[in-house]
């Protein structure tokens, strides 16, 4: 009985997301808690901030215990051209839930400013495509003549878009990004008088780093998540350092779940690390939270350490 509630919970979920004819009003892009370490996830702007190439992968599992729950993929590499004035990336990802899967890519491009010793800005735009997939023979309903999903196989390619623009300093960034650049319509039921729709996406983040020490540092994050006409949602970080070797976190997420952190870096060029998600929402009843790992690679690089100057 527990499994069947489970089972239906989640397709109850993926009807909101994928609309079935109405209006998507649910968030559209996944959630990552180890989103601090791999910002180019959602900013490509990001690309080239650093001195290194970098490529991380990510894997997350939502909401474990509830049958056909979220499940994201995510490998992606970023890093500088040679003249530290623009940076590159690009990323491949899948989302499962369910009977239904989106893939993609995206490749991005940005250009950065040094605003003075210490300041630089950085502007970012990704293109790409999605692929979104639905097979309905993967789903067992309560009426077994029901048209719209028995039996049903369907799929759609979609144009994708992100920009954004990155401020950051030696101990401190703020960003903006827009995910979803081009609002676009899912068209996977061919019998539907309505499609999914895309919607923009607004994802606003900053962080400091404060030195405590010659070992330690302390780092307050805020990452804020909004499209309407749903709730603003924020992300409030703590991230403790130490010898910037191993790191712990714990993030609140409101309406959804406390987050916590773990991970160790080698030598500055391997980076591992391992997020558990407590849910506090209403679907704690039925499920024992999220895990997410992460993977990361520091290249090494021969790019000029500052941008040169804008004249």
């Amino acid at each position: 009985m527990k499994k069947l509630l489970n089972t239906k919970i989640v397709v109850l979920l993926l009807f909101i997301g994928l609309g079935l004819g109405q209006q998507l009003t649910a968030q559209q892009i996944p959630l990552f808690s180890q989103y601090k370490f791999n910002e180019y996830l959602y900013n490509p702007a990001v690309a080239g901030s650093n001195d290194n190439f970098e490529a991380h992968l990510i894997q997350r599992y939502q909401w474990r215990g509830i049958t056909d729950a979220p499940r994201t993929f995510n490998l992606n590499a970023y890093g500088p051209l040679a003249s530290r004035k623009m940076g590159v990336g690009a990323m491949v990802y899948s989302d499962i839930v369910g009977p239904t899967r989106r893939t993609g890519f995206q490749g991005s491009y940005s250009y950065h400013l040094q605003l003075n010793d210490r300041m630089h800005l950085g502007f970012g735009i990704s293109l790409g495509f999605d692929q979104y997939i639905i097979d309905g023979t993967q789903i067992k309903l309560d009426q077994s003549d029901d048209p719209t999903l028995q039996n049903y196989r369907g799929s759609a390619f979609e144009f994708n878009s992100k920009f954004g623009v990155y401020f950051y300093g030696d101990n401190y960034y703020a960003g903006i990004s827009i995910p979803q650049l081009v609002p676009d319509k899912i068209n996977i039921f061919e019998a539907a008088t309505n499609t999914a729709k895309i919607e923009e996406h607004y994802i606003i983040n900053g962080a400091y780093k404060f030195d405590l020490g010659e070992d330690f540092k302390l780092e307050p994050s805020l990452l804020m998540r909004w499209k309407s006409p749903a709730p603003v949602q924020f992300d409030i970080s703590v991230w403790a350092y130490y010898k910037e070797m191993i790191w712990l976190g714990v993030t609140y997420r409101t309406d959804d779940a406390v987050s916590f952190g773990i991970g160790f870096s080698y030598n500055n060029i391997l980076m591992i690390g391992y997020a558990y998600d407590y849910t506090t929402s209403y679907l704690s009843n039925y499920t024992s939270g999220s895990h997410e790992i992460m993977l990361g690679y520091k290249f090494k690089s021969s790019a000029p350490k500052e941008i040169p100057p804008l004249l």
